[in-house]
């Protein structure tokens, strides 16, 4: 009945540490703003100019506990000599990195919900959200079809991504 559940265990720590991170960026009660201003600097991670790092920041953390499994699993097999990792082990690793790299790709380019809370100005909204909006204003519009043109381009960059990463799953 349980069976697998035991994975799940490896999502609790990218849960806690993107609920960390994003307590750390509020500036009534993070202590590194606070910090900061006892300090005399001006520390706001939700501004403009630093928002896309925090959001990438938050992201690339609350898959950490994923990536970890993966990880685990493919240097399972890996031996334990230095110079055997670096000459055959991380070309073992290569598909397991690129998966990994693959996934956080995927999801900082999709992501919806984050940028949503987190940024005020509409100018640096993704493409997601930017066409989420679009499509809501433009519904009985003869403009649709704009909408699902840009659904089409945004996936672009995700196919070129994945078809240049492509050789390192092909066999050797």
């Amino acid at each position: 009945m349980f069976a697998g559940l035991d994975n799940y265990t490896f999502a609790i720590p990218g849960v806690i540490a993107a609920v960390l991170w994003s307590f750390l960026y509020v500036p009534g009660i993070s202590p590194l703003v606070d910090l900061g201003k006892s300090t005399g600097v001006d520390v706001d991670f939700l501004s403009a100019d630093v928002i896309l790092f925090s959001i990438g920041n938050v992201v690339t953390w609350s898959w950490t506990g994923y990536n970890m499994l993966i990880l685990y699993t493919s240097l399972r097999s890996v031996p334990q000599e230095l110079r055997i990792f670096f000459t055959i082990a991380l070309r073992l690793m290569s598909p397991a990195l690129v998966t990994i790299f693959l996934f956080q790709f995927v999801e900082i380019w999709n992501n919806f919900f984050l940028p949503l809370m987190m940024l005020a100005d509409d100018l640096l909204w993704p493409l997601t959200l930017g066409l989420y909006f679009w499509n809501s204003q433009l519904r009985d519009q003869p403009w649709y079809d704009i909408v699902v043109t840009g659904s089409l381009i945004s996936v672009v960059p995700l196919i070129i991504a994945f078809l240049t990463l492509h050789s390192n799953y092909a066999p050797r």
